[in-house]
């Protein structure tokens, strides 16, 4: 029958080998050598911002460099004569949406009155089409008592000079239109484009130049 061994009453706890002991008291001392190292104290005391490094000043040399204007200096010359010459510039009025973002606005109307002789520039007036930077000659300028007419790119300009302001009605040409109708063809069958020549399957009634309002008042500059 074999002896009766009783319980330990003392807990049983983790076990390590001498050999293993020792490695782990070797690296603990490594890694506090290697963390005292590595962190070295700072020799300056930091400032009001907690930075440590110390005030320094530094001299570049530098060479004189001439600026180029980013913007043009915004000038006009204005005209000095009789009758309408002089720098005219159109009266706020109601804006015309995207009507006035495609056919452009005229800003500035550079006139030069000869007799019954109209010549100068319009600025602005291109929009969709482009040029709105590039003063455009004016054609065809007509100047019959308070009567005023002249063309400039895409625009005609009619009016009336009606005391210091001039009362246009501004039409603009567009520059495409409805394609012309075929040659007439004796041999074609009756059932066919209207007598007119129209194509009823195109419809260019809102492409037909539009008019609009437009007074002009002096301008200084």
């Amino acid at each position: 029958m074999p002896a009766f061994r009783p319980t330990d009453p003392r807990p049983h706890g983790l076990r390590l080998p001498v050999a293993a002991v020792g490695i782990l008291a070797i690296l603990a001392i490594i890694v506090a050598a290697c963390g005292s190292a590595a962190t070295p104290r700072p020799s300056t005391a930091p400032d009001a911002t907690g930075s440590l490094l110390a005030p320094a000043t530094a001299t570049l040399a530098c060479l004189p460099v001439a600026l180029r204007p980013q913007v043009a200096a915004w000038e006009r010359p204005v005209p000095a004569g009789a009758g309408i010459t002089g720098l005219w510039r159109p009266l706020a009025g109601p804006a015309a949406g995207m009507l006035a973002a495609f056919l452009g606005s005229p800003r500035v109307f550079t006139l030069v009155q000869d007799g019954g002789k109209l010549t100068g520039t319009v600025e602005g007036s291109g929009g969709f089409f482009g040029g709105d930077d590039q003063p455009v000659p004016i054609a065809e300028g007509v100047v019959d008592g308070d009567r005023v007419a002249f063309k400039s790119g895409i625009n005609a300009f009619e009016g009336r000079l009606v005391g210091e302001r001039i009362e246009l009605q501004r039409s603009v040409r567009l520059p495409f239109g409805a394609p012309k109708p075929p040659a007439e063809d004796s041999d074609r069958p009756v059932i066919g484009p209207a007598p007119d020549g129209t194509d009823p399957s195109i419809d260019f009634g809102g492409l037909s130049a539009p008019t609009l309002p437009l007074v002009l008042q002096r301008s200084p500059r």
